[in-house]
């Protein structure tokens, strides 16, 4: 009985087995069936892949989750005033900006919290009032980008105004204008921009005097003592070193002197070693 079942055992084993390697052996011949010929490989053309170098800066500002809104240079045409227009005025054209009576721009209610752009140059922090120093002449677009900002622009939260300036290439040449109207408005302005090779290089400078300087008090044409008289002076150059390198110098001068226009009428409430 020992014998029979070793037996059974042994016999069934070999079945298995013996199933196994006709198995396998049909699967050898049907995949060397299927293969038949090798074709030769086909080479492909290589490929090459660019950008420019604005492309990268827009990979490293990522705007997921943010708003941006563009003002170009034909919006800037179409205004009040076109190109002789404060700075303030061209941004208050954007959803969600309003302006206080010294001509500050105001974003979502913040007070003072814009982060300033310039061609891509992130302008330090402590430049609060740059937008009041900056001309509109020398514009070419401006962008504001508001809503969940990345953390990479520190503590201005508002909004992030993003200004691309005049290219010397562009330009290719000078322009010298002069701009006025009421309230002694006089605008002298000059701007001069070029590029050689890897080059470019851009200018400009303007004067302002006016009457009008704050907004006015009272309910009369004029107001007391409210003369401005305001220079600007802006110099941009870049050296273009690869597509994705740029090396820039940007310089920016301005000098602004505002009279506080009174009230009249008020009787004085304060005095000062006995002088009103």
């Amino acid at each position: 009985m020992a014998n029979m079942c070793s037996f059974l055992l042994t016999r069934r084993g070999h079945n298995r087995v013996n199933a196994m390697l006709a198995f396998l052996a049909a699967g050898v011949v049907a995949q060397a069936q299927s293969t038949g010929p090798v074709e030769p490989a086909v080479q492909l053309d290589q490929v090459v892949v660019t950008s420019t170098l604005g492309r990268l800066q827009q990979e490293v500002v990522p705007s997921i989750g943010a708003t941006t809104y563009v003002i170009g240079g034909g919006q800037i045409d179409s205004i009040a005033q076109g190109e002789n227009a404060p700075f303030s005025q061209v941004l208050l054209r954007a959803p969600g900006v309003v302006q206080d009576s010294f001509g500050e721009d105001h974003v979502r209610g913040e007070h003072g919290s814009l982060q300033y752009r310039i061609n891509g140059i992130l302008l330090p922090e402590g430049l609060n009032g740059f937008g009041q120093e900056l001309d509109t002449r020398l514009i070419d677009s401006v962008a504001l980008t508001t809503g969940a900002l990345p953390a990479q622009f520190g503590f201005r939260t508002a909004g992030i105004v993003d200004v691309t300036t005049k290219s010397g290439s562009k330009l290719a040449g000078g322009s010298a204008g002069v701009y006025g109207g009421s309230f002694d408005t006089l605008q002298p302005n000059f701007q001069y921009g070029s590029s050689a090779g890897n080059l470019d290089y851009y200018v400009s400078a303007a004067f302002k005097h006016t009457g009008l300087g704050i907004e006015n008090p009272t309910d009369s044409r004029t107001a007391l003592h409210d003369k401005s008289d305001q220079v600007r002076v802006f110099s941009y150059a870049s050296y273009q070193v690869d597509p994705a390198s740029r090396v820039s110098l940007l310089l920016n001068f301005s000098q602004a002197d505002f009279q506080i226009p009174d009230t009249p009428g008020l009787t004085p409430r304060f005095t000062v070693a006995n002088t009103m």
